[in-house]
């Protein structure tokens, strides 16, 4: 029989109280517990001890839960109103010692009981039982370097703690977390329009456009030329967009003479013009 139970001390009307999903067996094993004087609360023990004709065991509701969480939300709802009673701790179990009769004590022995235990330790067995080496110290940080090569690509640097870089994870399959999925019609409408709005896609020269940015080219010969993007100097030279940057960076710091593709040439911002005019640049080998 499922339901709440109650122990309760017929000369002062104190309480404890229950829930089982099996009252009967419950009820029989408070009542072992207590005649072997080793119930789990100290209040109801000792209160048997001294008197154990004087407590009624018995059937306070039946239930029919679905399920035992809900049988205890129902007993804390007993428990919260039982002022003063038996019940020491929240429906469940729980927190016994906080209003423990004995709570100093038993705190005190707990409190020697670790200090004892911990002084008879040696620094070493101290270190084996509750140190945290290696990997599993939160603060390791693989001897000292926080970076590794990712061992897939052996090329991209990656935090110790990681077992691949970015480029190396699999994105096949079930993997990707676009897998399974589709674009809306809207979202595929969208796209198609942003591509046709490109003006490489759309064929436009990009000197045309207001918002290109302008840079100056200066050949060995010292022959000025204007271009219009990044893109535009890449394709000239078959080289990335990265490695023009980069150059104009190194142009104006004035940091010469430029090698490979570029080698005898000098390019700048078309505001800044060419900040070191003095500096001649090399003839290409």
């Amino acid at each position: 029989m499922q339901g709440i139970y109650c122990i309760e001390n017929i000369q002062n009307n104190k309480k404890y109280y229950g829930s089982s999903m099996k009252v009967e067996k419950r009820l029989k094993q408070h009542r072992q517990d207590l005649e072997k004087r080793k119930h789990h609360n100290i209040y109801l023990q000792r209160a048997w001890n001294k008197n154990s004709d004087i407590f009624n065991f018995f059937l306070v509701e039946e239930t029919n839960f679905s399920d035992e969480k809900s049988l205890l939300l129902h007993e804390q709802a007993y428990i919260d109103n039982n002022i003063d009673g038996y019940n020491l701790a929240p429906a469940g179990g729980g927190d016994t010692l906080s209003k423990h009769p004995n709570n100093k004590e038993i705190r005190e022995k707990m409190k020697q009981s670790i200090q004892h235990r911990m002084s008879s330790y040696t620094p070493a067995e101290r270190k084996k039982l509750f140190g945290k080496n290696g990997e599993k110290n939160g603060n390791w940080k693989n001897g000292g370097v926080s970076k590794k090569k990712c061992p897939k690509c052996n090329n991209n640097w990656i935090s110790v703690t990681s077992k691949h870089c970015g480029d190396c994870r699999d994105r096949h399959g079930v993997n990707n977390s676009f897998f399974g999925r589709k674009h809306k019609v809207e979202t595929i409408e969208y796209l198609s329009k942003v591509q046709k709005e490109n003006s490489w896609i759309k064929g436009i020269d990009p000197k045309n456009l207001p918002y290109t940015k302008q840079y100056i080219l200066i050949h060995p010969d010292g022959t000025r030329e204007t271009c219009y993007g990044l893109k535009f100097i890449a394709n000239k030279f078959g080289v990335s967009e990265q490695y023009i940057y980069a150059t104009i960076k190194r142009c104006n710091q004035g940091k010469y003479p430029l090698r490979g593709s570029l080698g005898g040439y000098k390019i700048f911002d078309a505001e800044n013009d060419d900040p070191h005019p003095a500096i001649k640049a090399p003839m290409a080998v």
